[in-house]
């Protein structure tokens, strides 16, 4: 059988918890995923603090603190996926493409990255496997 692949959701939100509604979705979402065509998924979520904005630091010196925990939580093997309104449009089954051909690949950890107020520094930019566009809508953490 193929090996377990985790799908890793980073994000960098005031909020641990979401709302009921949010809960129920994306558990709906996950139990849909796990039985997509013989995946083995486990589905994690990690939420880092926001680093202090305007007017305690400037937006840059924000991405860049967020941007340390962000890449300080995953490791050099780990594939990264920025989720960012800057990123190139993909569609739900070029994206199922892509998440099978790193699991065939042997990769055993995708992380999928929502940025804070200020969005992402550089240097996580740089670091990013991929980078998408959910929409050309900039979404609320709970939503995207």
């Amino acid at each position: 059988g193929k090996a377990l692949m985790t799908l890793r959701v980073i994000s960098i939100s005031q909020h641990s918890r979401k709302n009921h509604w949010c809960d129920n979705a994306c558990q709906e979402y996950t139990s849909r995923l796990a039985g997509y065509d013989g995946a083995k998924f486990a589905i994690e979520e990690l939420v880092l603090k926001p680093a202090p904005g305007p007017p305690r630091q400037t937006d840059e010196q924000q991405k860049q603190q967020e941007g340390k925990a962000l890449l300080d939580s995953i490791h050099p093997s780990d594939k990264l996926i920025i989720l960012d309104e800057r990123g190139k449009s993909i569609s739900t089954m070029k994206l199922a493409e892509e998440i099978q051909k790193l699991s065939d690949d042997g990769t055993r950890r995708v992380n999928f990255c929502i940025g804070g107020a200020s969005g992402h520094s550089d240097e996580v930019r740089s670091r990013a496997d991929y980078l998408i566009k959910v929409s050309d809508l900039v979404l609320n953490h709970m939503i995207a």
